[in-house]
Parts: structure tokens; sequence; C-alpha cells
């Protein structure tokens, strides 16, 4: 039953980021799962409850994916130039199903002040901003960037199909990594990267 519960969470996860919390369904989140509604609700109490551990399920992914980024980093890449320029990659853009949750849900926490979605994004807000700051302890900059860095994501999302998507993206990773700005290539063997490291 462990493994069912690990497979509903992971589906509900994608597709909350993909999709959004009206998506989550009872039949949506058991249909992968080889739950039926009665053992759903013998694991979840709610869907409430299936939102809120599912968000904080992808919020814990995508530590272990900033852990695993960061260990295969070369030394003489900084911290916040390595952050900042996955988070800014093409790869990250098109999978909004994997994806960061600051990005994919913190405009429905704002439309809900009792989203229960709401600590995950604000523990994601804390990790990435935490992340960033130990590059040079540089909080201030931290906010910026991670204000930044969330922004030109979900602009570029809006604006998929346009040019104004992929500039959206050169302008921030210019502003903020000049030296490090990533071209398509290096975006589309992240993807690569991402997706053998996944299996």
């Amino acid at each position: 039953m462990a493994l069912h519960r690990q497979d509903v969470l992971e589906g509900a996860a994608h597709l909350l980021r993909s999709s959004g919390p009206a998506a989550v369904t009872v039949a949506a989140a058991t249909a992968g799962a080889g739950l039926t509604a009665g053992a759903f609700y013998k694991q979840f109490v709610s869907k409430d409850a299936l939102l809120s551990e599912a968000s904080n399920w992808a919020v814990d992914r995508s530590r272990e994916d900033f852990d695993r980024l960061l260990k295969n980093t070369p030394e003489q890449n900084s911290t916040r130039d390595t952050l900042i320029t996955a988070y800014l990659s093409d790869a990250h853009v098109d999978d909004l199903g994997s994806g960061c949750v600051i990005s994919t849900l913190a405009s429905d926490v704002t439309r809900d002040p009792e989203s229960p979605m709401g600590d995950a994004v604000s523990v994601a807000i804390t990790e990435l901003v935490r992340l960033l700051t130990s590059a040079d302890g540089d909080r201030e900059r931290a906010l910026t960037d991670a204000a930044t860095i969330v922004g030109a994501v979900v602009i570029a999302r809006a604006a998929r199909g346009s040019d104004a998507s992929d500039e959206i993206l050169r302008a921030a990773r210019h502003a903020l990594v000049p030296d490090q700005a990533v071209g398509d290539g290096e975006n589309k063997a992240m993807r690569t990267q991402g997706a053998s490291e996944r299996g």
C-alpha cells in the first residue's frame, strides 16, 4: 500500500503542476496507481490533504534535483550561476509537471490564501532563497535573483510559441549571469541530462 501511496503522490504532484489543482480529481489521482476510490480515502482523508501532501512531495523532489545538479557542477562554476542557469533553461520552462512549485502554483496560492498548497510554496520560496544566498551570503541579491527567475519563467511560459518567450529567458540570463548566458544547445543538453537522471 505504501507503494500505491507514493504512486498517487507522484501522479498528483505532476498533474498539480502541469494542469492545476482543479485537475487533481480522485479518479485522476488513482488512475495510474491501481487504487479504488475507497482505497484512496483510506490513504488521504480529503482532496485537500492530497493537494497538501502532493505539493510537499514536489518540493522534496525539487530539492533533490537541485542537490544533484550542484553535486555535478564543476568547481569553477558558482552555486548561484548554476541554479539560475538551470532555472532559466528551456528544459525547466517546457516541463511544468516536474518543475518548481513556485512558478507553477504561486498564482493558485495567491488567489486562495487558505490553499492547501500554501505551506509547500512558502517552503519552496525559502529553500530557493537559501540556496541562492549560500553562494556568497548576499541575501538581498538572492531575493532579487529569486524574484527575477521565477517571474521570467512564468512570463516565458505564458508566451510559449512566440519569440518573446525566448527573448525573456535570454534577457533574464544576461542580466543575472552575463558570462554564462545559455544557448539553445546547452539547454537541450540539460534536458537530455535531466531525463537520463530521472531514468
